[in-house]
């Protein structure tokens, strides 16, 4: 699924041609629900303070930097990845402690600090374990980015998750496949 995971927004939004804008720019990414309709929604924009804010709700203000929102959201969606995640997650040899970035050696103890990005992108393939996961796809779900981008970024951040993994074991825990990559464990 390139969609984030078929992530649901509503766009409650008083101007139409701004919600027709984030509409489009949105849609791209995430399914875009119609305001309104009895449906299960992950996050619901706002651009007006609710009387009782709810923990799935946004309010956004002008003047408004569609990057800023868009990585508003990628942390919004990723913060509930980390409090859903908080306990720690066994990976064969290893354990991965999201909530503080620390992947674990567990017959040696040694650990490994993880960036931010490397952590998205392990919660992300440890939730397709075994799957292979495209290239691709790992751009537009864990750094948002569109499929014409061109960028050696995801290749970088491998390299260098692989060097930590590297330094507290000799075992593979995410490999490189022709299709793209798996967490294996």
């Amino acid at each position: 699924m390139s969609k984030q995971e078929q992530k649901k927004l509503i766009l409650s939004i008083s101007d139409p041609s701004m919600r027709t804008v984030l509409s489009e720019i949105l849609g791209k990414t995430y399914d875009i629900l119609e305001e309104g309709v009895q449906s299960s929604f992950d996050l619901c924009i706002l651009d007006t303070e609710p009387q009782n804010k709810q923990s799935n709700e946004m309010v956004i203000t002008a003047p408004l930097r569609v990057g800023g929102l868009l990585d508003q959201i990628h942390q919004f969606f990723t913060q509930q990845n980390v409090q859903k995640l908080k306990q720690d997650i066994p990976l064969g040899g290893f354990v991965f402690s999201p909530a503080s970035r620390v992947l674990t050696h567990e017959k040696s103890t040694e650990n490994v600090s993880l960036t931010e990005k490397e952590v998205d992108m392990m919660m992300y393939l440890h939730q397709h374990a075994g799957e292979i996961i495209s290239r691709q796809e790992l751009l537009e779900n864990v750094w948002q980015y569109s499929a014409d981008i061109n960028t050696r970024t995801l290749e970088t951040h491998i390299y260098r998750l692989r060097q930590k993994i590297m330094q507290i074991s000799t075992e593979s825990l995410l490999d490189t496949e022709d299709e793209g990559y798996v967490l294996r464990f």
